[in-house]
């Protein structure tokens, strides 16, 4: 895990597309998320973060 992620709450932990630059929390309420332009997708819940 980066010390960036670390040190961030819950609240603020997003996962970031290098592609598009869009934006995706960590906390999806088990849904697949995918970014714009579709480079990744996350799918997260309080038990579990997926990122595909």
């Amino acid at each position: 895990m980066s010390k960036e992620i670390a040190n961030k709450t819950k609240e603020e932990t997003y996962y970031k597309c290098t592609h598009c630059g869009d934006e995706i929390f960590w906390n999806t309420n088990k849904k697949l998320i995918e970014c714009k332009c579709k480079a990744i997708y996350i799918d997260g819940c309080e038990d579990y973060v997926r990122g595909i």
